[in-house]
């Protein structure tokens, strides 16, 4: 390792003189539990979403994972799908859903989204994923933009703009005291029906027309980055906290990636 820099985000990148020093990182973790004893090597991975699966015939999602994988090999022989996940937290609710599968390099990524995935017969497309192409929503503040990870505003509730929490809000059964957080509507703060949310919808699908269809190369191979938990709170808990709002842009053109390099994320 020849040096080291925090991103705003908390992270901690680290930068090898070579591809060799990286993986060599990347395979001996150790030196993570000096920084954090939390804290955990996650290989860089190229997110893409599968479209419109019957939630009932997947069977468990690393299950179908490695019946995508033999399904696929003729077609694409290196596929290796590291991780799959529905795009909604609850999808047995719906009968209906989109899964999001991260592969372990561009090139087979590419290769899925032009050709598509088969499963059980059924040709399934592929369209590529980017996490900020998306409506974040800050549970404290409600505020959208950011998380509440570094918000730094006061707590706002989401039922009658109050400043309390949402989960501590002793007015939600009172229609009359509903307010929106983020415009002062008549509407909850995460309302469909909100004007900011509206014009926040407008800016992400005209990022989402700027956007590439496919990945291109890794270029920063030299790379690693790290996340420290907070002491005063557990790496969990920030997405399981109530009133936390993200909907997810599900667009039917291909949209991009995050960064790329390997990240190392306390769990």
């Amino acid at each position: 390792m020849i040096a080291a820099r925090k991103l705003l985000s908390g992270e901690i990148a680290l930068y090898t003189e070579d591809t060799k020093a990286r993986t060599g990182l990347k395979e001996n973790t150790t030196w993570a539990k000096a920084l954090s004893s939390q804290a955990q090597v996650k290989t860089r991975t190229y997110e893409v979403l599968l479209k419109s699966w019957v939630v009932e015939e997947t069977g468990g999602e690393e299950r179908l994972a490695r019946e995508l994988e033999e399904e696929n090999k003729r077609a694409i022989p290196l596929l290796r799908i590291v991780h799959l996940r529905w795009l909604k937290r609850n999808p047995a609710k719906d009968t209906y859903g989109h899964i999001v599968a991260e592969l372990d390099c561009p090139e087979t990524a590419n290769q899925v989204i032009h050709r598509g995935l088969v499963h059980n017969m059924e040709l399934k497309s592929a369209v590529r994923f980017d996490r900020t192409m998306q409506i974040q929503q800050c549970y404290k503040c409600q505020g959208l933009g950011h998380s509440s990870r570094n918000c730094k505003r006061f707590w706002t509730c989401g039922h009658c703009a109050g400043n309390h929490r949402t989960g501590s809000c002793t007015r939600k059964a009172d229609k009359k005291a509903i307010r929106c957080g983020v415009c002062a509507g008549g509407h909850k703060a995460w309302s469909t029906s909100c004007p900011t949310r509206e014009n926040e919808w407008k800016r992400i699908r005209e990022a989402h027309e700027k956007k590439a269809h496919t990945f291109n190369k890794v270029v920063r191979k030299n790379v690693l980055t790290t996340t420290i938990p907070p002491p005063s709170q557990s790496p969990s808990s920030s997405s399981s906290q109530e009133g936390e709002q993200v909907e997810q842009a599900v667009q039917d053109q291909e949209i991009d990636s995050e960064p790329e390099w390997t990240q190392v994320e306390g769990t």
